[in-house]
């Protein structure tokens, strides 16, 4: 009877416990912006319009968030956040310049 009572206050213990745990996690500045730059990026990505120089390996947001992620495991948390402001910034640039241009005509048609 002893050791029944002390299995049901462990396992009682152990829910509470797991329902204390189980709150709803809240995202950080920094992820929020990561992931707002990447669904900014892949939309103007699908639209084949991404700020690259010739010479350069990957666009412009995405070595931004390569030099964030790097930042970010050395805990490095404001040069983190810097970055993924930066990434933020020029996939909005993307996208506001491929909303501007994509009713522009050439002169000629009329």
């Amino acid at each position: 009877m002893k050791n029944l009572l002390v299995i049901t206050a462990v396992a009682a213990t152990l829910s509470m416990s797991a329902c204390a745990n189980n709150a709803p996690v809240k995202t950080s500045a920094y992820d929020t912006t990561v992931s707002e730059a990447m669904k900014i990026h892949a939309s103007a990505k699908s639209h084949h319009h991404v700020f690259k120089q010739k010479k350069m390996k990957q666009p412009y947001v995405e070595h931004h968030l390569a030099l964030a992620k790097e930042a970010k495991t050395k805990k490095d948390d404001k040069t983190a956040m810097f970055h993924a402001q930066k990434a933020l910034k020029i996939a909005k640039a993307e996208m506001a310049q491929y909303e501007a241009g994509k009713d522009f005509k050439p002169g000629w048609i009329k």
